[in-house]
């Protein structure tokens, strides 16, 4: 969405925060129908929010308020000029603290040589466009300084792709944004992606399966299904909540695919929700409806931490990596 003369990227709706303004990754009206995690804690996340702007003047200094975090927290931001990640140059801190951060970036020296970069490297992002990455965490957007616009639709890849699932799409652990499975495959493919990744709280409600179904400006949705929700309610529920996701968003998007995921936790406990998920797309009788087993994208334990659970910054590299060469192979990518 366009606020303040900047992109907030990943936003549906904001509302009014004790120091700025927060950003919420869905609609206000979804939001309110949603489970309390995900209603009152997680909406509010930065997961996959960029501040986008593209710079009139030598320098602009975003403001930014980090609300209620351990003190000690790794809170990383990463820059980038289009598609090119900035690195350490031209933007100070590179890492955000409780309370409120003043972000200075300056235009970098060179542009032309960036430009030629970005080109040889065929980055659908124009170079001028400012992207500032944030951590996922409580935040709220104070403004930014300086004579900036938001970019122009031209300025911006044209594929677009949503994606909705678990932690491990909202990327617990990854370390650095660009680390998500997310990230890395709309670097891959050049496209625009929109991370509506719940923590802990991705409970394939009806609310968010319309909210999903009523993003008509994405090319396709990329859903993650059973990972948080599998034994927090009856299978029969469960299998009800992914026929209805699929019937909705086939409903609304009739010539658009729609890719389901199972399960992304490699462990034997999850067998029985592939199954469940596999008789809701039954269930449905949709066309157009690519299902992906999790143990096909996540192949090893190997790549998981210690909770047994999360996969570390390889193993989102590795479900990146597999789930791009499923995508090509059905012309999705």
């Amino acid at each position: 969405m366009i606020f303040n003369n900047v992109e907030l990227h990943n936003v549906d709706a904001v509302g009014e925060g004790e120091f700025g303004t927060v950003m919420y990754r869905v609609p206000e009206e979804t939001r309110q129908q949603l489970n309390a995690r995900a209603r009152d804690v997680v909406v509010p996340y930065t997961t996959g929010v960029e501040i986008r702007f593209v710079m009139n003047s030598d320098k602009a200094v975003v403001k930014l308020y980090v609300v209620g975090t351990d003190p000690y927290a790794y809170l990383p931001l990463q820059l980038y000029y289009g598609g090119v990640a900035s690195g350490w140059v031209w933007f100070d801190p590179m890492n955000l603290n409780v309370g409120l951060n003043e972000i200075v970036i300056n235009k970098p020296k060179g542009i032309e040589k960036l430009i030629e970069k970005s080109n040889a490297e065929g980055h659908a992002f124009d170079c001028s466009v400012i992207r500032l990455l944030l951590p996922s965490t409580k935040m709220q957007f104070v403004g930014v300084e300086g004579d900036v616009r938001p970019p122009k639709d031209n300025e911006k890849p044209q594929k677009k792709v949503l994606f909705y699932g678990s932690s491990i799409t909202h990327g617990s652990l990854s370390c650095l944004t660009s680390n998500t499975f997310v990230n890395i495959l709309g670097a891959e493919m050049n496209a625009e992606v929109f991370n509506k990744g719940f923590p802990g709280s991705c409970h394939v409600s009806h609310a968010m399966s319309d909210y999903v179904a009523s993003r008509s400006d994405c090319d396709y949705a990329v859903c993650e299904v059973a990972t948080n929700v599998y034994k927090t309610i009856p299978d029969a529920e469960l299998v009800e909540r992914i026929e209805y996701l699929i019937k909705t968003y086939k409903n609304a998007n009739p010539d658009k695919p729609l890719v389901i995921i199972d399960n992304l936790i490699v462990s034997t406990r999850t067998e029985p929700s592939r199954k469940l998920v596999r008789q809701a797309i039954r269930n449905a009788g949709c066309d157009g409806v690519l299902y992906i087993n999790g143990k096909k994208l996540l192949t090893t334990n190997k790549y998981v931490m210690a909770d047994f659970t999360h996969p570390t910054p390889m193993g989102q590299f590795t479900i990146a990596m597999n789930l791009l060469k499923i995508l090509r192979s059905k012309g999705l990518a």
